[in-house]
């Protein structure tokens, strides 16, 4: 797994880098109330190797993407909301499972 702030790169497997752009929305219920929803969060993400880039999206409550042969999975977004207060985009931190390349 790999966990990247905003604006941060990892290099994975076979020399490609992932780059995590930004948070496009977060609409996650906030802890300490009760809402009807969870909510979603979805982040932007782009993916850099020999053959190009390939910019895609992840959200928490989609399946796995496979871009450029490579699979990944959005398993957390951290800080988690609070209500009454908004989450500065430098805060936020993605935990992603880069999976095995497909051929």
């Amino acid at each position: 797994m790999t966990t990247l702030a905003v604006g941060q790169t990892a290099t994975i497997a076979s020399g490609m880098v992932l780059y995590f752009e930004r948070v496009l929305s977060d609409s996650r219920c906030p802890s300490g109330v009760t809402c009807v929803w969870e909510g979603e969060v979805t982040v932007a993400l782009t993916l850099s190797g020999s053959m190009g880039s390939d910019a895609f999206t992840l959200s928490d409550h989609a399946t796995t993407r496979v871009v450029s042969g490579t699979s990944f999975t959005l398993v957390s977004v951290q800080p988690l909301p609070t209500a009454g207060s908004t989450i500065p985009e430098a805060s936020y931190q993605a935990t992603i499972r880069v999976g095995r390349s497909v051929n």
